[in-house]
């Protein structure tokens, strides 16, 4: 890696107390520590630094040994000096944050279970955590919330795990300085949509519709996604794609009443229909029944569920079938290992 522009260097300055030497192991620590200089960033050289501090050689030589020592900088002869990777701190405390004080608490069983489950796992291990329930209006979450902030910076916990985070959140989050774990959909559990695309395919279902929050969530898109790419066609007039901020203020349940009821009043009616995530799903049920559907005759469906949080479906349904269990054992191990 090239070294760093001397220019980031600049703002060094002299201490009264403890001289040049000891100023410049707290400048060099202050700044790999705050994540200014990340690992395998390469330092200039201790010639560049002593005459860009206007001091000796010897003292940015003993200062840079210090760090050395204490596992923050590496020194390789004819190739330079090196920010370390740090070595794995002992984690005793984490930090656990949920982003939304929802209106209807209902839709937020899932996410609340799967805290309870992490935690589980954190007392099982002897790891004591913290619990961050941000209430601030959407507009205001453009930085962590000041307790979680202060807790970082004062390095109170040493990791920290979303368990719901919302699109808004990401980029802060994303950019905190200490190890951090969540859920995208890259890493939730995701079924065989070819396996259950090709049933669709058997069963000669043409009108496929689908309810679900907008796609462009980073967990949940992935259902949209997968369909599509199995081969599933959903032209927009079968579509019932929710915005965030409708699913953070209603109830989920009824916003798949009234979808559903939208859906299956059309003619020609759709033949099969896709309901994710799983707090939709009652409100699915009660239309078809409403409507007298026979299931899987008239109509094939597709519901979200959770193992730990069942609902009761007095019809056969196909099943798109997530574990919060697995969800946490996948959280715990991003945050402190196996």
């Amino acid at each position: 890696m090239s070294p760093a522009d001397l220019a980031s260097y600049r703002d060094f300055k002299r201490s009264g107390n403890g001289g040049i030497q000891l100023a410049i192991v707290s400048y060099l620590r202050d700044k790999i520590t705050r994540g200014e200089l990340q690992p395998g960033t390469q330092l200039p050289s201790l010639r560049e630094l002593a005459q860009l501090w206007g001091t000796n050689f010897f003292s940015v030589k003993l200062a840079t040994d210090a760090l050395q020592e204490a596992g923050l900088l590496s020194k390789h002869q004819g190739r330079g000096m090196f920010v370390d990777q740090p070595q794995a701190e002992a984690i005793s405390r984490v930090g656990i944050y949920m982003s939304g004080t929802p209106q209807n608490r209902q839709n937020f069983i899932a996410f609340a279970t799967q805290c309870d489950l992490l935690c589980e796992r954190l007392d099982a291990r002897g790891i004591d955590y913290v619990i961050w329930r941000d209430s601030r209006p959407a507009a205001e979450h453009t930085a962590p919330p000041p307790a979680m902030r202060q807790a970082i910076t004062q390095k109170r916990v040493q990791a920290v795990c979303g368990v719901n985070i919302r699109r808004y959140d990401m980029r802060w989050f994303g950019a905190l300085p200490i190890h951090k774990a969540f859920l995208t959909a890259n890493r939730f559990p995701t079924p065989s949509f070819n396996d259950m695309a090709a049933e669709l395919r058997v069963q000669g279902r043409q009108r496929v519709a689908i309810i679900s929050p907008e796609g462009q969530d980073c967990t949940w898109s992935f259902v949209v996604e997968g369909f599509k790419n199995a081969g599933v066609r959903m032209p927009p007039r079968r579509q019932r794609i929710f915005a965030e901020a409708a699913y953070l203020e209603r109830d989920w349940s009824e916003l798949g009443y009234h979808a559903a009821m939208e859906l299956l009043a059309v003619s020609p009616r759709p033949d099969a229909l896709i309901v994710y995530p799983d707090n939709a799903v009652p409100g699915v049920i009660q239309a078809i029944l409403q409507l007298g559907l026979r299931v899987p005759e008239d109509l094939q469906t597709i519901f979200h569920r959770n193992r730990e949080v069942p609902y009761f479906c007095p019809f056969p349904s196909m099943y798109i079938t997530t574990s919060l269990s697995e969800m946490a054992d996948q959280l715990f191990t991003s945050l402190v290992g196996g």
